[in-house]
């Protein structure tokens, strides 16, 4: 599945939204060339809680401006600080 993201978002809720419409298939491109930024809620919510709670879901974001992808790489990393204490 392939989904065209045209809006910049914030919160928690609007990756909400994403998900209900992403929520039925397991490999999904998130096409990111319209979108200038994202905040941290929302990249947190659909890149690393849908993921653990989904962990067979592949999200594949494409286009994604330096903005964008500076968000998408500090919700992972805060992800894997976490995971890393969370094991210790």
């Amino acid at each position: 599945m392939s989904i065209e993201i045209n809006n910049n978002f914030i919160s928690r809720s609007e990756a909400k939204e994403v998900v209900e419409k992403i929520k039925k298939f397991n490999d999904v491109v998130l096409d990111f060339e319209n979108v200038e930024w994202i905040g941290n809620s929302f990249a947190h919510e659909l890149f690393v809680v849908y993921i653990n709670y989904n962990p067979k879901v592949k999200l594949y974001p494409v286009n994604m401006n330096n903005d964008v992808r500076k968000m998408y790489n500090h919700a992972l990393s805060i992800a894997r600080s976490v995971e890393k204490e969370i094991i210790i």
